[in-house]
């Protein structure tokens, strides 16, 4: 599944959450058992939905083995939410390695958080991870694609 959609897509997904939804709303209760009864038949969707939902939450328990699981299945944003969890834990070089898995998949928001880690430890990230997803988007319309500032190396 592209997780990069419009927002009704991200809505109908969960993967996009109002400022109006809370915990104690019953909807959001029905919603997450609908999610984890689907993780639990094999959802990869609803497996990752539920771990961003669950780490969002602070279940950093729960989180982990939902998002393993659909990072274990491709799902790119499973991945990067694993980088989250991972560096809020304190394991900063494991998380930079699943937002390399996601950043590669396409995932701009991994792309960044790669890019920050590498930037607080005085290294360059390589260019070429990191535009990744510039790549994958296709060719800019006026025909620039992803590159340093000017005067830079290609």
């Amino acid at each position: 599944m592209d997780v990069m959609g419009d927002k009704a897509t991200l809505l109908d997904t969960g993967r996009f959450v109002q400022a109006a939804d809370r915990e104690d709303d019953p909807g959001t209760a029905a919603e997450e058992m609908r999610h984890r009864l689907a993780a639990e038949a094999g959802d990869v969707d609803a497996m990752s939905v539920l771990g961003s939902l669950l780490l969002r939450r602070g279940d950093l328990d729960g989180a982990e083995s939902l998002l393993r699981a659909a990072t274990a299945e491709g799902d790119r944003a499973a991945a990067n939410n694993l980088g989250v969890l991972l560096h809020q834990r304190g394991y900063a070089d494991e998380a930079a390695g699943w937002w390399r898995v996601a950043a590669v998949a396409g995932s701009a928001a991994a792309a960044h958080a790669l890019g920050r880690y590498h930037r607080e430890r005085g290294r360059r990230a390589r260019r070429r991870v990191l535009a990744a997803p510039v790549r994958r988007a296709g060719p800019h319309p006026r025909g620039v694609r992803a590159r340093g500032p000017p005067g830079t190396p290609r």
